[in-house]
């Protein structure tokens, strides 16, 4: 198989050449370029927000390294001063007591120490030593000095990048939580519309049960009209005729049964 795959990869390759010539490279690459970029627009925003902010939390490693960087050089340059500050009282005495030899040297005196007086050619002598010790203590001591000068601006830039990428952390901190706002708010748009189409639907099905309502009133328009084209047996609505109204007058005029009727009068 893999055989087979070198093998198909040097035709297409060698096919590639012998069409494009040597821009077969460029074509390539220009290829790959759009599948990037294409599979690139595929990735979904969300995963993209949260890839940045795992970037941005990739920071801290690099933060805290500064930190330690810097806590590294303040002690540094702490040890480094204590020691110059008793370098400088250490040379300031070998200075006075340098002094103090070349006074007695210039004036001639003898000095005596535990029991023991030292010749004017051993005083210089020892003149001449300590004078040479001190110089190159004055050297080595102007050499921290510069060294810790050089560790102090280390812990000065030290401080300034990790103030940079502190604020650079904020900075893009924000930016991102600005994009995530942007993209729920495109988000709640798409879902707003979609609401609308809803509403289409609602507005469509009142407006079917208002047309409905209208077919109904015609029809029943309708229908009273054909009502009213319909001939109908009239119905009289005045007082009701009694069914004993014969009876009622015969007894009221005393008629009898030849019809002979007979006043009816006051007693």
């Amino acid at each position: 198989m893999i055989k087979k795959a070198i093998l198909s990869t040097a035709a297409l390759a060698l096919v590639g050449t012998f069409v494009f010539g040597r821009d077969a490279a460029s074509y390539v690459k220009t290829s790959a370029t759009m599948v990037k970029d294409s599979i690139r627009s595929e990735v979904p925003p969300e995963l993209e927000i949260e890839r940045a902010r795992d970037l941005v939390n990739n920071l801290l490693p690099d933060i805290r390294d500064t930190m330690r960087q810097i806590a590294e050089a303040e002690v540094d340059v702490e040890h480094r001063t204590a020691q110059i500050m008793r370098d400088e009282d250490q040379l300031a005495k070998q200075k006075q007591e340098m002094l103090a030899l070349k006074s007695y040297v210039q004036n001639g005196e003898e000095v005596r120490y535990v029991g023991r007086t030292y010749s004017e050619a051993e005083m210089k002598q020892d003149l001449a030593r300590r004078f040479e010790r001190f110089q190159l203590a004055e050297q080595t001591l102007e050499s921290h000095r510069k060294i810790l000068k050089a560790r102090e601006q280390v812990v000065i830039s030290a401080r300034s990048k990790l103030e940079n990428m502190m604020a650079s952390k904020r900075d893009l901190q924000v930016k991102i939580e600005n994009l995530d706002a942007r993209l729920q708010a495109l988000q709640a748009a798409e879902a707003a519309s979609d609401c609308n189409i809803d509403d289409s639907r609602l507005s469509r099905a009142k407006q079917l049960i208002a047309d409905l309502n209208k077919q109904l009133d015609v029809k029943g328009k309708m229908l009273d009209a054909e009502e009213r084209l319909t001939p109908m047996i009239p119905v009289h609505t005045g007082p009701m005729v009694p069914e004993d109204l014969n009876e009622q007058i015969d007894q009221y005029f005393h008629l009898n049964e030849s019809g002979d009727a007979t006043a009816k009068t006051d007693a």
